[in-house]
């Protein structure tokens, strides 16, 4: 299994259970506001899928996603992916504010506290 089919999976069984996933890379368009577009996804959403990986918390877009969904109160199902919950930390090379550093912190120690769904791809 790789990173991209457990991901696929889980839009999948989205999907069979009747479900509508937002995908930003299927579900968006040339011209559309990257923000503006996910983060209404977001707040329209009643159920939220992070695919945390070791990459994830390098990246500013899918820690305010994250941040996002938390404190919206959404349901959410983190994946792990390659990646031990405990060992989720906001990497030092996301460029962001002190208030948004704490944000995503508070994040992130949300989803560790989520029973969620893991995939040792590394090992298979």
């Amino acid at each position: 299994m790789t990173f991209s089919s457990a991901t696929g999976g889980s839009i999948l069984g989205c999907i069979w259970l009747g479900l509508r996933p937002f995908l930003d890379s299927e579900s968006m368009v040339p011209g559309d506001r990257l923000f503006e577009r996910i983060d209404s996804a977001i707040l329209e959403c009643r159920l939220g899928m992070a695919t945390l990986s070791p990459q994830y918390c390098d990246s500013y877009y899918c820690l305010h996603e994250l941040a996002l969904m938390m404190e919206s109160k959404k349901k959410v199902i983190p994946i792990f992916c390659d990646v031990k919950p405990a060992g989720l930390r906001v990497s030092d090379s996301v460029v962001c504010s002190s208030e948004e550093k704490q944000r995503f912190t508070a994040a992130l120690e949300e989803a560790r506290n989520i029973v969620g769904i893991t995939f040792d791809l590394a090992n298979e």
